[in-house]
């Protein structure tokens, strides 16, 4: 067999040609349904009769003429590569019978359907028809969380019975992007729904204590027999489901609630009422509310007790938020947070409130709100021993249709606009990404989101940018990069009237042998104005070593007449410092970003924050570090207004980034990248060609 394969050119290149080329068609394909832990692709149950029942699903059905069936398909990306435009799609006919089978599949442009299917068994001969309105996407881990997301590309799910399939995107490997989409069929009859799925509302949480709460909500049934709970978590993620109940089929509202249990202490939980018809789902908005604290009455302290309250005297663009705060013998200041989505953004009514030991209270007063639009609130209070926040409660500002000058008018409010733009600064290990939004006159926030492949997969921190009709550009810095890697991000804003995202943009850092020129070391130092404000963020030392101290100074200035309200200062530290102490004491400091709530600022005054952070002793010799800082607050016209200043550092001696580290990234792209199996089969063939002419060559010269 050995001399046959040595003899023999035809099998060694073949040989060759598989164990190279076969790699590489095969690194590219995905794969669904392969894990010994995935349930069965297509599942059903019989809603008329179970209503919504989480361990119902199974492989067959019976039903009756009218009822309304219940189907889901389940799809894991089981391979290690992305399957791209993934689809789902159930294989519907039009035949009038009284058994059949039913299948659907999972596919995607690079990879092989994983199919499914189920029996339907019908008390007499009849059709089945898609429910409209009917198909829900649960993605990333929806048997848990339990969440839904709109379809995408503008789909309304009748895709799912088309010979297309409803596309549901690229999705990524893994167990965490799992997922479900599913769709109800009407047995016998037209697809004419002649009902309403429930109206919704989340109300508040009481009895609070520190281990458990009782959530309240309400829901009218719209005269159909329907089923109502509660989901909650500690993210906005939600994940739990409890108080399952059903709740008839009246068309008025009832008032639900739930007792949550085994909690734990001074924890923000989120939750929402949802409820469920035979003509849909519907999830009420959500809220949160925080546990309670054991007391700690030695010598330290306290910090405050607060409690968000309603919102009143709304109007079409103008609310007034209340609430009430114990300082508990330390002196507090006290302020609220809002905006048009849980994320708030946005800050109002700082005061000071004193250091007694009574609860007392605190509003404040918004304007520039949208008409006919939910925004969400809470209280926080700061004093020595601590930040507290109140529930997240919620508000409608009235329609904006009135009467003027003899017509009727309406605002004409809109999703954000967003453009991503090319990054400024794209450094060893960080860089300073760009983006701009125009709000659409809503108050809106924005972010970017990155990652290291068109997937992204991570996200900056979100930021106000007002409700303007003028583009505004934001930023946001990157840092903890890896030498010589491609990167991508796109810009996304939100309002209460939608989701924008930008065009994704592609960078690259530097590699590891880049040495800046001292002239060409990026913002050393960069001076914000605007409308007779400004901020200017310096550094003590501008060339550091690993190990080292630096103290942040961010100076800022109103040159203006009139005062300003509201003033909130944000300073961003790169991944490769450690935040160790702040002067004013720092609001909230989450995710790298410390957050001063400064309040009011007189006119032709100014004030100074100071921070102090140590280089990480691994940071890399050559890192640029880079600390940005934005001022946030309303003008004497109360419009919401934003700047940002920039200092940077260069780590002059740190970890070092020679020849070994280069090699180390080097090998690590080339053995994530196709191309190598390209290189190989070329040098296969070149080897194969030489070996073989020489043999050619030695058989002639006998």
């Amino acid at each position: 067999m050995k001399n046959l394969i040595y003899k023999n050119p035809k099998i060694i290149l073949g040989a060759l040609i598989i164990g190279v080329i076969f790699p590489f068609l095969s690194a590219s394909a995905a794969a669904f349904n392969t894990g010994s832990a995935d349930p069965a692709t297509f599942q059903t149950y019989n809603f008329t009769n179970s209503g919504t029942c989480t361990s119902c699903w199974s492989s067959s059905v019976s039903a009756n003429p009218s009822d309304v069936i219940t189907f889901r398909i389940y799809y894991h990306n089981s391979s290690n590569e992305t399957a791209v435009n993934t689809r789902v799609r159930v294989n519907l006919t039009s035949d009038t019978l009284t058994s059949r089978t039913l299948s659907a599949e999972v596919f995607a442009n690079n990879s092989a359907s994983a199919m499914g299917s189920v029996t339907i068994n019908l008390s007499s001969a009849q059709s089945l028809t898609f429910r409209t309105g009917s198909v829900k996407w649960y993605p990333d881990r929806g048997t848990v969380n339990m969440t839904t997301r709109p379809l995408i590309s503008g789909q309304n799910g009748s895709e799912i019975v088309s010979s297309a399939g409803l596309s549901i995107g690229d999705i990524a490997p893994g167990y965490e992007h799992d997922g479900y989409v599913t769709l109800a069929l009407n047995v016998g009859g037209s697809n004419q729904q002649n009902g309403s799925a429930p109206i919704v509302n989340t109300n508040m949480a009481y009895s609070i204590t520190q281990n458990s709460a009782t959530l309240s909500g309400s829901v009218n049934p719209n005269s159909a027999n329907a089923t109502a709970w509660f989901e909650y978590g500690t993210t906005q993620s939600l994940g739990t489901m409890v108080g399952n109940q059903s709740i008839g089929s009246a068309n008025s509202s009832q008032n639900i609630t739930a007792y949550l249990s085994n909690l734990s202490q001074n924890t923000t939980y989120y939750f929402r009422t949802v409820a469920q018809n035979s003509f849909g789902t519907t999830y009420g908005a959500i809220m949160s509310f925080v546990t309670t604290y054991q007391q700690q009455q030695q010598q330290f302290g306290n910090a405050p007790i607060v409690n968000t309250n309603m919102a009143y005297s709304i109007t079409q663009n103008s609310a007034t938020l209340s609430g009430s705060v114990n300082p508990n013998n330390s002196n507090t200041n006290v302020w609220f947070e809002y905006g048009p989505t849980q994320y708030l953004g946005y800050t109002a009514g700082y005061q000071t409130l004193g250091m007694n030991n009574y609860l007392s209270n605190a509003t404040a007063y918004l304007n520039n709100l949208s008409p006919n639009t939910a925004y969400y609130f809470r209280i926080a209070a700061q004093n020595a021993y601590g930040t507290n926040y109140g529930s997240m409660l919620s508000f409608n500002t009235i329609s904006g249709t009135g009467y003027s000058g003899g017509g009727y008018y309406q605002q004409q409010n809109a999703a954000p606009s967003v453009n991503t733009l090319q990054a400024t600064y794209v450094y060893q290990n960080s860089a300073l990404i760009n983006g701009s939004v125009n709000p659409s006159g809503s108050l809106t926030t924005a972010w970017f989101e990155w990652g290291r492949d068109s997937n992204l997969g991570s996200k900056s921190e979100s930021r106000a940018v007002g409700s303007g009709y003028d583009a505004l550009n934001f930023n946001s810095i990157l840092s903890g990069l890896s030498a010589g890697t491609n990167y991508y991000y796109r810009a996304a804003a939100q309002n209460s009237l939608g989701t924008s995202y930008g065009n994704t943009v592609a960078i690259k850092t530097q590699s590891y042998d880049y040495t800046p020129a001292p002239e060409q070391r990026i913002i050393t130092r960069t001076v914000a104005v605007k409308t007779g404000v400004s901020l200017d963020v310096s550094l003590d030392n501008e060339e550091v070593n690993a190990g080292d101290d630096i103290i942040i100074s961010a100076t800022f200035k109103n040159d203006n007449s009139s005062a300003i309200n509201d003033l909130v200062l944000k300073i961003a530290l790169p991944a490769e410092v450690k935040y160790l102490s702040a002067s004013p004491r720092v609001s909230n400091r989450e995710n790298g970003i410390l957050t001063f709530n400064l309040g009011k600022i007189g006119a032709k005054t100014q004030g100074i924050v100071t921070v102090k952070v140590n280089v990480n002793s691994d940071a890399k010799q050559n890192s640029i570090l880079i600390f940005g800082g934005t001022l946030e607050y309303y003008d004497k016209n109360n419009n919401f207004q934003s700047i940002e200043s920039y200092a940077t550092a260069r780590v002059i001696q740190g970890e070092e980034n020679g020849f070994g580290a280069s090699l180390l990234d080097a090998l690590k792209g080339i053995f994530t990248s196709p191309w190598l199996y390209i290189v190989l089969l070329l040098i296969a063939v070149g080897v194969t060609a030489w070996y073989f002419g020489k043999r050619s060559v030695m058989k002639s010269s006998l």
